[in-house]
């Protein structure tokens, strides 16, 4: 197996644990909570996202 198969592979919980916040940094949503920031969360909310074209 390659590495992009097993990236491909994985699941978004699995795949959010190793991407960097796909966010600019000024448009961050997480900047704008009031409580404690959850990245895995957020990353994973943002896989479930339809793309944007």
């Amino acid at each position: 197996m390659t590495n992009g198969n097993r990236i491909r592979y994985k699941d978004n919980i699995n795949l959010a644990e190793v991407i960097r916040c796909p966010y600019p940094a000024d448009k961050r949503p997480c900047d704008q909570l009031l409580e404690e920031r959850d990245c895995q969360r957020c990353k994973e909310e943002w896989l479930e996202k339809e793309e944007e074209v």
